[in-house]
């Protein structure tokens, strides 16, 4: 199912053929679930549209001749912008059988690799998916299903799972939390 709103996103890659292929398979089979918002041959180019545009998704070489993929997207870290790297089919790593890190699709890109990326993106970013995040991330602290009905509060030697229900009230002047069992 299409996004009610166009996810918006930026194609980075220094190959000129590569972004307007890019461009030509959003417009034919894209539209109107992405939204092309910029189109970079550079690092530079890329980092200023990332700032002026703050894409949903970006789509970025991993082998630019300034620097590579990975090092590019410690420049804007902690932003809300999801990177998928694009690669050449000819990429050593692939080649070798190498596992690329992160989400990727190979290059030149096609129609059903592009979509499959973009659901995948989908996917993550659902109440959903993340719902069943933390469900995941529970289950593997070992505290058992009941922990969405907890709150991780700060004590002296750490933190304390206490169930919701069981707060009774707060302090206006300070941080204390009044259980039904004090």
């Amino acid at each position: 199912m299409p996004s009610v709103n166009p996810i918006s996103c930026i194609v980075i890659d220094n190959e000129a053929d590569a972004r307007e292929t890019f461009a030509m398979v959003i417009a034919r089979y894209m539209e109107p679930q992405l939204k092309l918002v910029g189109s970079c041959g550079s690092m530079r180019e890329g980092i200023a549209a990332i700032n002026k545009f703050k894409p949903e998704l970006l789509f970025l070489n991993l082998a630019m001749p300034e620097e590579n993929g990975h090092s590019m997207a410690e420049y804007f870290g902690n932003t809300d912008t999801e990177v998928i790297y694009t690669i050449d089919k000819d990429t050593e790593a692939l080649k070798d059988g190498v596992p690329v890190s992160g989400d990727y699709i190979v290059k030149p890109v096609n129609p059903a690799d592009l979509q499959l990326a973009v659901k995948r993106y989908e996917l993550k970013k659902s109440p959903r998916a993340f719902r069943a995040q933390i469900e995941n991330m529970v289950i593997n602290l070992g505290m058992g299903a009941d922990v969405t009905h907890k709150i991780a509060l700060p004590t002296n030697y750490g933190f304390q799972m206490e169930q919701i229900h069981h707060i009774m009230g707060t302090s206006k002047n300070q941080l204390l939390i009044y259980t039904s069992d004090c």
